[in-house]
């Protein structure tokens, strides 16, 4: 499972520092092999949890929010 098409909230001097960020992540095993997240479809608690656990997981890894991303499942 990976989030992907990653837009990074970043600023100029973010961009002038040389802050290179991924559009695209493999997320780790804790939330790829969780078995609610597997089959979540779009508009069920479990698809809101799973993009709860990757937004989180995206600016707990990487010190930035973000401005969307889409999951490849």
């Amino acid at each position: 499972m990976k989030a992907v098409n990653i837009k990074w909230e970043v600023d100029d001097e973010d961009i002038e520092a040389g802050i290179d960020l991924p559009s695209e992540v493999d997320l780790p095993a804790e939330i790829a092999e969780d078995p609610d997240y597997k089959n979540a479809k779009p508009g069920t608690w479990q698809y809101q949890s799973l993009l709860d656990s990757v937004e989180n997981y995206l600016s707990d890894e990487y010190g930035f929010c973000h401005d969307g991303f889409v999951i490849e499942i």
